[in-house]
């Protein structure tokens, strides 16, 4: 198998979870397997996807904890239980290249696809996607996003969790390592238009309402998307918690997001997400 997805996920991101592989059925066909650590309760409530789904329960330990509880409970491998938890990436990974798979994406379940996967060539090692965030906030948290990168080499996980243990930023900070011992040309960066969050609308270099003149609507019938673009190019990916109801720019985020998509309901594809949108996250 190639470019198998691989993602984890415990009850609190059930909703986040629904939505990853409906988005991922959605806008790939056929759809690519998918490979999930999960507890107890993701396990026995996999979500319905067009795909086939791999799932091994084993993150039961993690359940019913958040962020905060996590980071103030001292960790098996690493300091905190946070950090073992972030590095419960690099295992869905190397789970499935154990089952012959011969390159994979790993890809946080609050992603939201909008277009179809691009695959990095097969001459390529790693994939990674740029944060494209103020070079102090890059220096603080890391150049890459560890919610969304891809390898076809079976060493990177073990190469990741042992960068992690010195990494200024857990599991984030730790890919500029991989990216440092990766020859160049067998290194893929995602475009913009991949991976999309928050952080790139509003702690980018430039003022956010010049970064959203970026934003436009271009349909097109005969390629599966969304219908929105950035730069001219479909917008393929998005990375945020639809239900977020605390965090302002997340927010702010989703509110211009979506009053995009609502000028494509009559867009099949986008018609079904927005009444997908609407049922799971009572959005109006």
């Amino acid at each position: 198998m190639e470019n198998v997805i691989c993602t984890i996920a415990t009850e609190t991101a059930y909703k986040d979870l629904k939505l990853f592989l409906f988005t991922l059925g959605l806008y790939n066909n056929p759809p690519p397997p998918v490979f999930i650590l999960s507890d107890n309760f993701i396990k026995k409530n996999i979500p319905s996807y067009k795909g086939v789904i791999y799932c091994d329960d084993v993150l039961q330990k993690y359940n019913g904890k958040n962020r905060k509880q996590m980071e103030a409970t001292c960790g098996q491998f690493y300091k905190t239980q946070w950090e073992d938890f972030m590095m419960e990436k690099a295992s869905v990974l190397s789970w499935a290249f154990s089952k012959g798979v011969k390159s994979a994406y790993f890809l946080d379940c609050d992603i939201c696809f909008l277009g179809t996967l691009n695959h990095p060539h097969v001459s390529m090692k790693l994939g990674v996607s740029r944060h494209e965030i103020q070079p102090y906030k890059q220096t603080l948290f890391g150049t890459f996003n560890a919610g969304y990168m891809w390898t076809s080499d079976s060493e990177i996980p073990t190469k990741w969790r042992n960068a992690a243990k010195t990494s200024r930023y857990y599991d984030q900070a730790a890919l500029e390592d991989l990216v440092k011992e990766t020859p160049s040309e067998q290194i893929y960066f995602f475009p913009t238009q991949t991976n999309y969050g928050w952080w790139r609308m509003f702690q980018g270099i430039e003022p956010y309402t010049e970064i959203q003149k970026q934003w436009g609507i271009k349909r097109n019938n005969t390629i599966k998307n969304s219908g929105i673009s950035i730069n001219e190019a479909p917008l393929l990916s998005i990375h945020t918690h639809w239900g977020e109801k605390m965090d302002v720019q997340t927010i702010e985020f989703n509110n211009y997001v979506l009053q995009k998509l609502k000028l494509l309901y009559k867009y099949d594809v986008t018609g079904q997400l927005l009444k997908f949108l609407k049922s799971e996250f009572n959005l109006s």
